[in-house]
């Protein structure tokens, strides 16, 4: 499962792969005005995955575990808010000229309050719940359950107390229920790491046959697919609408995804190219309005139904893929904190 000459788990980067194409297509417009049974399983995990894998990196690598809280969050730090900035940075130039002025204002103040522009709320969310992960695996490893049970009431409360809190009305109020949502939304998120950790740990511990391991992506997948309409959960805004039904659903779909990016999927080498250059892809396909072009171009060739929206994804894929490649080979720096330090290094 790992390939020896890079040393990455190749299973989890076609997951990743998987995943932040599902996040494109839950942003495309044709998708989103439909809501359809599709958009709806694929809403289950989107996003959790992506936690649940970075869990499973936390105990693959621990490095961490050998790191002061300090190192750990400057660690976390470089490679998570560096690019943050970045693309952040280039967001709003681009929507001062895509939106105006004013509303390229709020974004900065977004920015820097973590609660992001758009899509990059995900990299705060990331960084902060690693570091919570990191602080309660070094400071109170023992009382993990209490912890993780304390999280989850926290999530659930400001499901139920804030409900409907993205339309309040009052500026003041929803400024400050915005700062609480980047910390709880980073608890969500801290609880899929763990389950992505004991996941890794349990994985480690059992010698799991390739039966138990399809029986257990054939119920994973189940029970999302089974749960997919009895949610309309939104990770952002910790809107869980059924919290419970929430984590079961995102849970399973997570692990029945992992699995099937196992057995079925890890030789597609196209998504484990993208899930290795997953934060590019995500960071990207809405704050540039790439959905859009995407949706034109389908819609300028005149099509409809489900050639409309294939037409429409495969647009946004190449654009992509093509975004990708300029940054990996012209401008690394972007996404890389080491990348910009060496550039520096050579002038």
């Amino acid at each position: 499962m790992k390939d020896k000459q890079v040393g990455r788990i190749i299973y989890l980067d076609v997951a990743r792969g998987l995943a932040v194409w599902c996040v494109v297509l839950v942003h495309m417009n044709q998708l989103i005005n439909d809501k359809n049974f599709f958009y709806k399983f694929i809403w289950t995990f989107t996003v959790p995955i992506f936690f649940v894998i970075s869990g499973m990196l936390l105990f693959y690598n621990r490095k961490w575990e050998k790191q002061s809280i300090k190192e750990v969050i400057i660690n976390k730090a470089k490679a998570y808010l560096y690019p943050y900035l970045t693309f952040s940075v280039l967001s709003v130039i681009f929507n001062i000229f895509y939106l105006n002025i004013l509303l390229a204002a709020k974004e900065i103040i977004d920015t820097i309050l973590g609660v992001g522009v758009l899509a990059l709320w995900f990299i705060p969310a990331l960084f902060i719940s690693e570091v919570i992960f990191a602080i309660i695996m070094k400071k109170a490893r023992k009382q993990v359950p209490v912890w993780l049970l304390i999280m989850l009431a926290i999530t659930v409360i400001f499901n139920y107390v804030f409900t409907g809190w993205p339309s309040y009305s009052n500026h003041t109020i929803r400024f400050i229920v915005n700062i609480l949502n980047v910390i709880n939304h980073s608890l969500i998120a801290a609880l899929f790491l763990f389950v992505g950790y004991g996941w890794a740990k349990f994985r480690e511990k059992s010698d799991m046959t390739t039966w138990m391991k399809a029986l257990i992506m054939v119920v994973g997948l189940a029970i999302g697919l089974a749960l997919a309409y009895s949610y309309d959960a939104d990770i952002h805004t910790s809107q869980l609408t059924n919290p419970v039904v929430f984590y079961i659903g995102s849970i399973a779909s997570s692990l029945g995804i992992l699995l099937m990016s196992e057995m079925l999927l890890e030789k597609v080498k196209i998504l484990a190219y993208s899930g290795i250059n997953s934060l590019v892809i995500f960071s990207t396909h809405l704050n540039f309005r790439i959905v859009n072009i995407g949706y034109f171009v389908a819609k300028f060739v005149g099509t409809h139904g489900f050639l409309l929206g294939l037409i429409d994804f495969v647009v946004i894929v190449v654009i992509e893929l093509l975004i990708v490649y300029v940054i990996n080979h012209y401008a690394k720096w972007l996404v890389s904190y080491k990348q910009l330090q060496q550039l520096k290094s050579a002038k």
